[in-house]
Order: structure tokens, then C-alpha cells, then sequence
């Protein structure tokens, strides 16, 4: 198999092995989490989350280190920020920095709101509706414009579902997913699926998009890209 090309040569990549304990922890420590508003912002949510992830028994054994709402800067040109990671873990390489990262970002789904009812939200989670430029739109779409994903191969969305219908939330998703492909840069036929990356595990999805523009043929995983989806009742 030929080297992978990177995008931006000075950050390495995440290794996928720590992948399937950073989604499983993100599970576990998501196990007793509840809403404390009806209408509660994700960011104060991802706050009690990140507490308890830097308490986990077992992410504690790993080379990885969690931060909160940490900024990506723009590209090597200047110094414009692309936007704040909720959730990003970084690998320990010791004296070689940058330190390879892996992204999350949070959203609501299924909240009710006063006086304005249900909102699913499934489309600010996925490509937002807003009157914006793709590359400034928010959700799946932070990883597809680049902003997330420059240089990296995977990164992950979390869902809290508010009113515990998570089936529900996963269906809307995935109905989102494949309306907004060609936008999605959805890979030739995929579509949000079942993970094996956590073996028996089955609240773990997973989207695959093409980011690059063009794929040599001796470089068959160039511009490909992971998006793990975690759907957790709050």
C-alpha cells in the first residue's frame, strides 16, 4: 500500500487505534448524563462530559488528553480562526508538535422549546439551513468544508437527544444524510451505517465522505474521511 498524502504535513495523524476507546469512553461516561434545563445549551452538556472523561478509569491509561472548546486555527497563511472544537483529544508524540488531534462536535436534537414546541434540529446536526456560505455552516459540514478535518481522517458527531428517542434521532439523521449527499460529499453509494470499529457495539454510526477533489489511483485513501455519529439520551 502506497504512503498516505497529507494534507497539511505539519500535523501527523491521529492513529485510528485510540479511536474505538476514545467513542467508547464518550459512551460510558455518557451513561448517567441528564439534561439539567428542558432547553439546555450542548456546551454546558459537553462541559459535565468533558469532567467526566478526564475522570475515566481507562481513558486515563491511554496517551490521550481531552480538551474543551480548544480553537482550530484557519489556514497556514493567517491567523483566522475556522472555528472552536467542543470536544478534542490530542495524541501524545512527546517533542514532535503539533499533536495529532481528534475532533468532536456536539448538538441538541429533539428539544422542546417554550411557546415554539418540538424541533428536531436534525438540520442543524447535519448542514444547518441558515443563509451562510457552505464553509461557514455548521455541523457535519464543519468536517466537510475542511474547517474539522484539514490534514486529519476522521472526526466525530454527538448527538444529545433530549426527549430519550434516539432510534427516532438516528433515522432523521440518516434520512438528513442522504438528502444532503452531493453537499455531504458522501463517498459513491454510502450512507450513514452501522461502526464495527467497537466490536458489539451498536449505538457507534458512521458516515464516510471524499473530500479531495481528485484521487489518483495509486493513492486510494487520499481525501477520504470518517465521521462517527454517537447518539446519547439526556
Amino acid at each position: 500500500m502506497s504512503e498516505v498524502r497529507v494534507p497539511e504535513a505539519w500535523r501527523q495523524l491521529f492513529p485510528e487505534s485510540e479511536i474505538p476507546f476514545i467513542l467508547s469512553g464518550i459512551l460510558r461516561c455518557m451513561i448517567d448524563e441528564t439534561k439539567r434545563h428542558p432547553t439546555e445549551h450542548e456546551n454546558r452538556i459537553t462541559f459535565r462530559l468533558w469532567k467526566k472523561v478526564r475522570r475515566d478509569a481507562i481513558l486515563r491509561t491511554r496517551p490521550i488528553h481531552a480538551d474543551l472548546e480548544s480553537w482550530e486555527l484557519g489556514d497556514e497563511k493567517g491567523a483566522e480562526k475556522a472555528g472552536r472544537l467542543d470536544l478534542r483529544f490530542i495524541y501524545s508524540t512527546r517533542s514532535q508538535h503539533p499533536w495529532p488531534c481528534f475532533a468532536i462536535e456536539a448538538k441538541r436534537l429533539h428539544v422542546t422549546f417554550p411557546g415554539a414546541g418540538w424541533k428536531s434540529l436534525v438540520s442543524e446536526y447535519v448542514t444547518t439551513k441558515q443563509a451562510r456560505p457552505s464553509e461557514e455552516e455548521q455541523g457535519m459540514m464543519c468536517f466537510v468544508t475542511g474547517r474539522y478535518s484539514q490534514g486529519l481522517r476522521a472526526g466525530a458527531m454527538l448527538g444529545y437527544v433530549f426527549d430519550g428517542a434516539v432510534d427516532d434521532a438516528r433515522n432523521a439523521v440518516a434520512a438528513s444524510i442522504k438528502t444532503h449527499a452531493a453537499k455531504l460529499r458522501l463517498r459513491s453509494g454510502a450512507g450513514l451505517a452501522l461502526s464495527s470499529v467497537v466490536p458489539n457495539e451498536n449505538r457507534i454510526s458512521e458516515s464516510a465522505h471524499e473530500l479531495a477533489d481528485y484521487v489518483g489511483a495509486d493513492d486510494l485513501f487520499a481525501g477520504r474521511f470518517t465521521i462517527y455519529h454517537l447518539l446519547a439520551a439526556v
